[in-house]
């Protein structure tokens, strides 16, 4: 009686602490709000300075104007600083703040700094208002422009830790600090590229183009553009998947309606004529109309999306009174329900079957329920179907985020999952992210109506610890008695038709077929053979010489596994390296690829006087191992090489691990005198400021970017540009991949890129042959010079 009672007592401080949590939500948004109005305000003097440096016109006006704008972001600051130390200053046992206090003093003393740094530009801007408006540095001019872009996410750092999520995770409190991150997000945007695009207009009007850098302009804006395309994508998300969405029903619209209506195509043409040198027939006057209009109404919907957050808190208050007398009442009623003993033998049966995680019935209770499922179902009429669901990604949530996240989100799908179903279908966790769902139909296509229901459910964006998860779900359906006599059949097709789902790219939807099952077991067939290819020396490495332009040869070669089926023939790396990363083999194969590599370029050191440089692709499990390093200099040291023998390839999902690990270890190799390249550039998860902690020597620019080079001098050549000009300012030697066209070659020439790989030059060979066909090719080149 004691222990129910002390549950019920439970129960009351849980509700009594989701009151807390209101009042603690409602104090957290006053900063937030005071935030967002000072990131506008930042945004507004950046814009005012960009405008002042590119007119001919000497407007004492605007210089005024920005004092004043000035002075009211410094208030804004202060009042900010000052609400969130109150906030913090909050004494309850029920409140804890999600970040300790030395973190938020740091975030407050870079915010500072970043206004200190932020004052001394007036002065500059006087500097720069001395000399006519062609002979001023443009250079300097978008260092001012960074420099309140920094500023305005110093702010968004320290607005994002004041996010407060009740120890009940409200969906509606997720969602709108979700819908305020991406409003955050297109406001920033947007006023970028507004700033960006005025001042081009004013410096065309002006006549002072000459010093205007077009492709950092173009590159600068197309990453604002996908930033804003992506947050108008998550606000068009929220407005379909949220009740809450329909107090801001009208905001949506208008936002939606003036993208669509006149700043996406206007932005477009101005963006178009720079891209090619012409004249914009849209003038500042007409395209700052737009982007202000544009900016207003988004100005609108942060200050509304403020207040439904303060909503939110009130609906939790009003909720948690009435439920502290109900569980006044439920304490009592817990003494009572302690004393009928049946209730406590039933709670005992629930825990046996359920588990304890989503609470939903575990694998013990499915089986025995599905065996009476097929006892029970009338095969005349109808079909009894298993549906196994999947988490996609799952362990890499686990792996990167902690198994707490993982909990958190393991309990989200539960409940998704169960929200599609109704009283006739029967939904378990069979263990893992694996989920199970039986039901009886004789519709074929209304069960696939519910899998697809329940894969767009799995598939939203999931907000825990203030970040988005998404995962994807693999399902696959099989059926009694049409593909299986037995509950156990009926579980091992679903299995199938579930495995087939993940090899077919995942996220989708698979019902059972013999092939499927054939597919799967050749699958587990090539899983198999593959753990013993280097066992039986079936694998072996090509190798693709790499041209340097300005050295006219061959001076390093790209080292490409094959296997060498002992019956199937050659098995191609497209298929075999999935399945050796999703087996956890990759480590192994690695090993033996960096050894065969290190082998091979003591034969050619030792043979010829070739020197050439092997550069290995080193996946990311690899690396993440930790005897990678020392594996490397062991290698080295067995075959008697040199570090400049070898050169380090990792690929940009280097970037979804433990970035620090890595930097770590590829410092390491690199002071050891290793080269270090980073692969396929510009296709995965790189950004500019993860790639300068970077210890890289080498950007291998991905053969998507060379591919559309050939005729093109419109926005792919800009990129294409901007990134071998960041890559030379970086100190970074530039490798094209996939050149395959004199024309290629032309176009990879001008652009400024050091290194060729590709088959124009020549196709992978086997190291035997690697030695002929570096002479052909530097033969070729000689006289190709001598032409």
């Amino acid at each position: 009686m004691l222990l129910v009672f002390w549950l019920g007592t439970t129960v009351w401080f849980d509700t009594y602490t989701q009151r807390g949590d209101a009042a603690q939500l409602k104090i957290s948004t006053l900063p937030e709000e005071t935030l967002f109005k000072l990131a506008r305000s930042i945004a507004l003097e950046r814009s005012i300075i960009n405008s002042i440096l590119v007119d001919e016109k000497d407007d004492p006006g605007k210089i005024d104007l920005l004092y004043e704008i000035a002075g009211e972001s410094s208030r804004m600051k202060n009042q900010a600083i000052q609400q969130i130390e109150e906030t913090r200053n909050t004494e309850s046992r029920f409140i804890h703040h999600r970040y300790s206090n030395e973190a938020i003093e740091s975030l407050i003393v870079d915010l500072r700094d970043g206004f200190d740094r932020i004052s001394q530009i007036t002065s500059i801007v006087i500097v720069q208002l001395s000399v006519h408006p062609s002979d001023r540095d443009e250079n300097i001019r978008m260092q001012l422009f960074d420099a309140y872009g920094n500023l305005i996410e110093n702010v968004n750092n320290l607005r994002l830790r004041m996010h407060f999520l009740p120890a009940r995770n409200y969906q509606h409190v997720i969602a709108t600090h979700s819908l305020k991150d991406a409003v955050w997000d297109i406001s920033e945007s947007v006023s970028q590229i507004g700033s960006l695009l005025n001042s081009y207009l004013i410096k065309q009007e002006t006549g002072t183009l000459d010093n205007m850098n077009r492709e950092g302009l173009l590159f600068r804006i197309y990453q604002q553009a996908q930033r804003s395309e992506n947050s108008l994508f998550e606000i068009k998300e929220y407005s379909a998947s949220n009740d809450a969405a329909d107090q801001l029903e009208s905001k949506f619209n208008e936002i939606m309606s003036l993208y669509s209506g006149s700043y996406e195509s206007i932005g477009k043409q101005i963006q178009n004529a720079v891209s090619v040198s012409s004249a914009s027939t849209v003038s500042s006057t007409e395209w700052r109309q737009v982007s202000d209009e544009f900016q207003r109404a988004i100005r609108e919907l942060s200050d509304d999306t403020i207040q439904q957050t303060l909503v939110s808190a009130q609906k939790i208050e009003r909720s948690t009174i009435v439920g502290l007398g109900l569980n006044t009442l439920l304490v009592l009623l817990c003494i009572v329900i302690a004393l009928i003993s049946i209730r406590m033998s039933k709670n005992i049966q629930h825990q046996a079957t359920h588990d304890d995680l989503t609470k939903l019935p575990n694998r013990r209770f499915f089986t025995s329920f599905l065996q009476e499922a097929i006892l029970n179902t009338n095969t005349e009429t109808e079909q009894l179907y298993l549906m196994t669901i999947d988490l996609d990604q799952f362990k890499s949530v686990n792996d990167t985020l902690g198994h707490a996240i993982g909990d958190a989100l393991l309990i989200e799908m539960a409940r998704r999952i169960n929200q599609c179903t109704d009283d006739y279908q029967f939904v378990a966790r069979m263990g893992g992210d694996e989920f199970s769902l039986i039901l009886n139909s004789n519709d074929y296509n209304e069960v696939l109506k519910l899998a697809e229901k329940i894969r767009t459910e799995v598939i939203k964006t999931f907000i825990v610890d203030g970040g988005p998860i998404t995962v994807g779900a693999s399902i696959g359906l099989s059926s009694y008695p049409r593909d299986a006599a037995t509950a156990n059949e009926l579980q091992i097709t679903s299995d199938f038709a579930m495995f087939h789902a993940k090899k077919e790219g995942r996220n989708n939807i698979q019902s059972y077929s013999r092939e499927i099952a054939t597919a799967f077991e050749t699958r587990s067939a090539l899983e198999r053979d593959l753990a013993n290819a280097i066992a039986l020396n079936e694998l072996e490495l090509h190798y693709q010489p790499q041209f340097n332009l300005a050295k006219n040869s061959v001076d390093a070669v790209e080292a490409l596994i094959r296997w060498n089926h002992t019956t199937r023939g050659n098995v191609s790396p497209v298929e075999f390296i999935p399945i050796a990363e999703d087996c956890g083999l990759m480590p192994e194969i690695g090993r033996w690829v960096l050894d065969e590599a290190c082998r091979q370029a003591s034969v050619w050191d030792n043979e010829t006087d070739m020197g050439l440089r092997i550069a290995i692709n080193v996946s990311v499990q690899q690396l993440m191992q930790p005897g990678f390093v020392q594996d490397v200099f062991d290698s080295v040291e067995k075959h008697n090489i040199t570090a400049d023998h070898l050169e380090i390839e990792i690929t940009e999902n280097v970037f979804m691990a433990d970035v620090n690990w890595i930097t770590d270890c590829l410092l390491r190799l690199k002071n050891a005198g290793f080269k270090i390249a980073l692969d396929d550039f510009g296709t995965g998860f790189s950004s500019l400021s993860i790639l300068q902690d970077l210890p890289l020597n080498t950007l291998k620019i991905d053969r998507s970017f060379i591919s559309k080079l050939t005729g093109d001098t419109g926005v792919s050549h800009s990129v294409t540009a901007t990134i071998a000009r960041m890559a030379d300012v970086m100190g970074l030697e530039t490798v094209a991949e996939g050149v395959e066209s004199s024309e290629q070659i032309t176009s990879v020439a001008d652009l400024g890129i050091d290194v060729i790989q590709g088959y124009y030059y020549s196709k992978p060979v086997s190291g035997a042959d690697l030695p002929a066909a570096v002479d052909c090719v530097n033969s070729n080149a000689m006289q190709s010079k001598a032409a």
